[in-house]
């Protein structure tokens, strides 16, 4: 885990990291109570997939943006 995830207490900052190495949607909720301590909030792999689908229209929107104007 990169030193950064260690000192935060922001759920969100873990959810990315978590999906993009390979965590499934259904295991989301054990291993954040690992990381996070046993009264870690519990996801269901539906926010888990909502929550994906949000990450990829924003990877979209990103690799669609606008860049005539830069160097």
């Amino acid at each position: 885990m990169p030193p950064y995830l260690k000192r935060t207490k922001n759920i969100e900052e873990f959810l990315p990291w978590l999906y993009l190495r390979g965590i499934s949607t259904g295991d989301f909720s054990e291993t954040l109570k690992h990381l996070l301590g046993p009264e870690a909030p519990g996801l269901s792999a539906a926010t888990i997939s909502r929550l994906k689908q949000d990450w990829e229209q924003d990877y979209q929107d990103w690799t669609r943006r606008d860049l005539s104007q830069k160097r």
